[in-house]
């Protein structure tokens, strides 16, 4: 196999000096599964702290906050 080496924006990316063909399908889809792996993570971890900027933001500017009980009017 090679060896793996941190690419900046890319992560970590299997890099292999010597190879045969079959080697470089698989290094591939290792590469491709990395970068998937890093991007979803980078995805989920970056999208949890948008939501939960986003439900303190609404926990602030709800209508209930603000003395309006939405209850009330049902």
């Amino acid at each position: 196999m090679g060896t793996f080496e941190f690419v900046p924006n890319h992560g970590f990316i299997l890099i292999d000096p010597v190879s045969i063909i079959t080697d470089k399908i698989t290094e591939y889809i290792l590469t491709f599964y990395i970068h998937y792996a890093f991007l979803s993570h980078f995805m989920s971890s970056y999208l949890s702290k948008m939501s939960t900027v986003d439900s303190r933001f609404r926990k602030i500017s709800s209508p209930t906050e603000s003395g309006m009980d939405l209850n009330r009017f049902q």
